[in-house]
């Protein structure tokens, strides 16, 4: 929409005639309607009947926005009638934005990112289905992350990395989209995820081979930190890689009848000497329990991929033909940070070599 409104904002300074609305307004509408045209007949972009509407919106509140300025400049005075024009379209995004919020707080789950933003085209494609497609419907139980979005736990981890690190980060904290980034003089770097509560830390310093002896030394160096902040869960498994690299590994398990809260992911630290930490990624999230909810069957699920209701980046091409193979019922977090059910197909286009998978979500 800001991108086409100085196409009415310039119009009326160019030429009197176009200080007329249905002038400005026709030009508006032949612009936009010839940029979608020629980017549906040459393949560069994509035609949307939204853009058509955003740009038309863009450049007539460039139009009111320039005509209140010459409304003022030649009667020395602001005019009711042309303020109400210029604040007419802002506000309604306003309040349709803030409509939007206030719906989006009071929904119980939050947005998953496997919605597409439009549907596959499967009338040029042929699909063979192998799975069962059973009408079998029942209740799993969901979960939410404790820690999404919370500022709090940020500043916290912040602080255990300057203790363990003897380091002091800047006061200033840098926002990157939904991350925060904690950095020191000498651009040490700590970046904690706000949607997952997870975090990563590195010194940007190369890392090192160390023998056995020294990787058993850092190993309980590390586990005796994270122990001192409650930070290593108790069943984590231990493993040592490529001689600079030790993990601690939370076993995958069936989360749709648990019904108490769990721990799920992972801590890797790397070293460049022995107890000198270069990396340490602690991707351990803390799931809560939220409830049973009722999903729907297989067969339900597979009518969206009939519909093309899936995320996919590569479109299919004319004559492809999809084979799907197997499902498993499996999790995602959605924008809120709740671990939600979704089935998962998987495949290929035309042979084997060519891997395909969807997701569909699971609640009814």
């Amino acid at each position: 929409m800001l991108m086409f409104a100085p196409l009415g904002f310039l119009l009326p300074l160019l030429s009197k005639k176009c200080e007329r609305f249905s002038i400005i307004s026709s030009i508006s509408f032949i612009t936009t309607v010839s940029i979608e045209l020629i980017q549906l007949m040459t393949g560069k972009g994509i035609f949307e009947l939204d853009d058509l509407l955003h740009n038309f919106i863009g450049s007539i509140f460039g139009y009111f926005v320039i005509m209140f300025l010459l409304d003022i400049i030649r009667n020395k005075k602001v005019k009711m009638k042309s303020t109400i024009k210029m604040l007419l379209i802002p506000t309604f995004y306003a309040l349709l934005f803030l409509v939007i919020l206030i719906v989006y707080h009071n929904q119980k789950y939050g947005n998953l990112g496997i919605i597409p933003a439009e549907k596959q085209n499967m009338s040029v494609i042929t699909i063979e289905n192998s799975i069962d497609l059973n009408d079998e419907t029942r209740n799993v139980s969901t979960y939410h992350n404790k820690y999404t979005n919370d500022f709090n736990r940020a500043k916290e981890f912040s602080k255990i990395i300057e203790n363990i690190e003897n380091i002091k980060f800047n006061k200033n904290i840098r926002t990157e989209r939904n991350n925060k980034i904690f950095v020191t003089d000498e651009k040490y770097q700590l970046t904690y995820f706000m949607n997952t509560g997870t975090w990563s830390y590195t010194n940007w310093k190369e890392y090192g081979e160390l023998s056995k002896e020294d990787l058993e030394n850092s190993k309980t160096k590390i586990e005796e930190y994270l122990n001192n902040y409650n930070l290593l869960p108790k069943n984590a498994v231990c493993s040592i890689q490529n001689n600079n690299m030790i993990r601690w590994d939370l076993q995958n398990e069936d989360y749709s009848n648990k019904k108490s809260n769990f721990e799920s992911g992972l801590i890797m630290v790397q070293f460049f000497a022995k107890n000198e930490i270069a990396n340490l990624d602690y991707n351990i999230i803390y799931n809560e329990y939220v409830g049973q909810e009722e999903i729907i069957s297989v067969k339900e699920a597979y009518k969206d991929i009939l519909k093309g209701n899936f995320e996919q980046y590569i479109p299919f091409n004319k004559g492809d033909t999809l084979y799907i193979k197997n499902y498993a019922l499996n999790y995602i977090y959605d924008s809120k940070g709740y671990y939600r059910p979704v089935y998962q197909f998987e495949g290929y286009i035309n042979n084997e070599d060519n891997f395909w998978e969807c997701q569909i979500s699971a609640l009814r």
